[in-house]
């Protein structure tokens, strides 16, 4: 099949064609992405949406208390879900977790004096050694913490503390029982804001101010009278910025293999994970995933796993070189896509179903076989970015969002009954629960002027598309 079929495939394979709509749903589809390392803003914005129908925070907190899979910092700013029999499955051979992650620096909400030798302050926790320091603020494993209880115990500041809390998640040696912090977290940048008085903004907004010193070190309470005030618009947004839910915890270290054999067991468990995520892996599929789980780890094990019977090897995919490996649950879906013809084509007749992902999405590895499409769009793939989008019609690439809509790349004709469906990537953008845009700036479209484009009476059979100097601007609103 010509590479450019593989996001099809995977995406029949993952769950994006077609969305679930339950709990259920939704567990079946995160489960095929266990252990997979992305950035935390990428799950609830872009991965989980387009696997899902009308996706809700609140089904994905269902099947966290239901379903035995919990969140995992695997990097910074980067997380993974696992079953707690997996964990073992993120350690690399010589038994390391993750590399090391750059500290984050204390966010600055109180600043005052070095906290050198501050008394009723735990031995450890204000060491530079960020181990001995969690030690000290966890002294029991099996216990868990609210965020007040450790503030306490610490006698840091509550920024020093956020940021403390949050380095350790990423190296994976902490973490919270509600995905509902990350989802705090993201919100807030993974800080708290300073809060400072004086200046152009009177203390009240982002102006420039001083920092609010005074504080005694450990104590969590605004300033009093008699102290520089500070707006209670600042103090309410400090307050909100407290990572207040759930509880933290320390997390024991996964243990290494005890031996050759049991390292052999682990690394083709790596591989069955990997053939249920993909379908098909091979060499280019596994470049953006983590250490233990990228092709070098995983060969051997692919091939111990082909001579067990479990997975079959070949060429199914024109392009990437080397071994592709598939699994029986892949090849019965390659079949029914694809047919049993060799010339591409094959006995099965392609549907009109449209489907769509970010350009970052697990069902989207690799880009290199997909061309623009469009009639004077550039000879080029997509680019791999976050403000990118990728919409398919009957298993073609019929549509490329490119900045966040700022360039739209459309293959079907405007008068195409498919193409108000291949908008849905933008309608996305407009009302996603993360971070939604509160207009779609389209300026060109197949390269040329937005505004003068004859796709503009199909963009506003599912927008308020309105011209203005730059291009497009679509909304939500009534037409």
């Amino acid at each position: 099949m010509p590479l450019s079929r593989l996001t099809p495939f995977l995406a029949a394979i993952q769950g994006v064609a077609p969305r679930g709509e339950s709990a259920e749903a939704l567990f079946e589809r995160l489960r095929r992405l266990t252990c997979l390392s992305l950035p935390a803003s990428l799950w609830e914005a872009e991965v989980l949406p387009a696997r899902m129908a009308g996706y809700a925070p609140e089904i994905l907190d269902e099947v966290l208390r239901h379903g035995g899979l919990s969140w995992r910092g695997s990097g910074p700013e980067r997380v993974s879900f696992a079953f707690p029999g997996d964990l073992d499955l993120l350690v690399a051979d010589d038994g390391r977790d993750r590399p090391p992650v750059t500290p984050v620096e204390a966010s600055g909400d109180m600043p005052g004096d070095t906290p050198g030798d501050l008394p009723g302050v735990l031995p450890g926790v204000l060491s530079g050694d960020m181990s001995d320091g969690l030690d000290a603020l966890f002294p029991d494993p099996l216990a868990a913490y609210d965020f007040s209880a450790l503030l306490r115990r610490s006698g840091l500041r509550p920024g020093e503390l956020a940021a403390r809390l949050w380095a350790a998640v990423w190296r994976g040696e902490v973490e919270n029982s509600a995905f509902e912090a990350l989802r705090h977290g993201l919100h807030h940048d993974f800080r708290l804001p300073e809060l400072s008085v004086g200046g152009a903004g009177g203390g009240s907004g982002g102006g420039s101010g001083r920092p609010l010193a005074g504080l005694p070190p450990g104590r969590t309470a605004l300033p009093r009278a008699g102290r520089e005030r500070v707006s209670r618009g600042r103090q309410a947004c400090w307050r909100a910025a407290m990572p207040q839910t759930g509880m933290w915890r320390r997390v024991a270290p996964s243990p290494a293999a005890q031996d050759r054999l049991e390292a052999e067991e682990q690394a083709r468990e790596r591989a069955r994970l990997l053939l249920d995520r993909y379908g098909v892996v091979f060499r280019d599929m596994l470049v953006r995933e983590s250490g233990p789980f990228q092709w070098g780890a995983a060969f051997r094990a692919l091939r111990l796993l082909e001579l067990s019977g479990e997975a079959v090897s070949g060429r199914f995919f024109d392009g990437p070189a080397g071994l592709q490996f598939l699994s029986h649950r892949g090849l019965a879906v390659f079949r029914r896509l694809f047919g049993a013809d060799a010339d591409g084509r094959g006995s099965a007749a392609p549907g009109r179903d449209v489907f769509w992902l970010c350009a970052l999405d697990p069902a989207a590895p690799v880009l290199a076989g997909l061309v623009l499409p469009g009639e004077g769009a550039p000879r080029r793939p997509p680019r791999r970015a976050e403000g990118t989008h990728l919409a398919f019609c009957g298993g073609e690439l019929a549509l490329v969002s490119e900045g966040r809509g700022k360039d739209l790349f459309i293959g079907p004709g405007p008068d195409d009954p498919a193409t108000p469906e291949l908008f849905a990537p933008l309608a996305h953008l407009l009302t996603r629960r993360e971070k939604p845009v509160r207009r779609v700036a389209v300026v060109r479209i197949n390269g040329r002027p937005a505004a003068t484009s004859p796709y503009r009476p199909a963009l506003s059979r599912v927008f308020q598309a309105t011209a203005d100097h730059k291009g497009l601007s679509l909304t939500l609103g009534q037409s």
